[in-house]
């Protein structure tokens, strides 16, 4: 009888080792997708409204990174998944905002000035 019991025991505990496993693996994969799902794009136009040559693509921005364009930028085509904003500076080091933006579409600088930077905020 105690041979029963003990291997009970041990049964249990595989099945908890099962169990954590488990939920270990669901919540890996959730946070991956959550990752996905976050991801923001930034495309830069020589043009306003989102025309002309295309001067740099800025692919899966992250949380509170400045990035810079490289040459000049009249407008960005932008697509921001789910839920953050997108701030659209003026400078290139993310001082001189001039706009925030979600989703998808396009922001053109001022007249007089070039999109310079772009900041993705929670």
């Amino acid at each position: 009888m105690a041979q029963i019991f003990r291997y009970s025991l041990r049964s249990s505990s595989q099945q908890a080792d099962t169990t954590m496993h488990f939920t270990t693996l669901i919540a890996t994969a959730l946070l991956a997708a959550s990752q996905v799902l976050a991801q923001t794009d930034v495309t830069w136009y020589a043009g306003a409204d989102c025309t002309g040559a295309v001067v740099q693509v800025s692919l899966d921005l992250g949380i509170d990174s400045c990035v810079g364009a490289i040459g000049g930028s009249k407008s960005i085509g932008y697509s921001v998944q789910p839920g953050p904003g997108l701030i659209v500076y003026t400078d290139f080091s993310c001082g001189d905002a001039f706009t925030e933006v979600g989703g998808s579409g396009c922001a053109t600088a001022p007249d007089g000035f070039n999109v310079g930077s772009v900041n993705l905020v929670p």
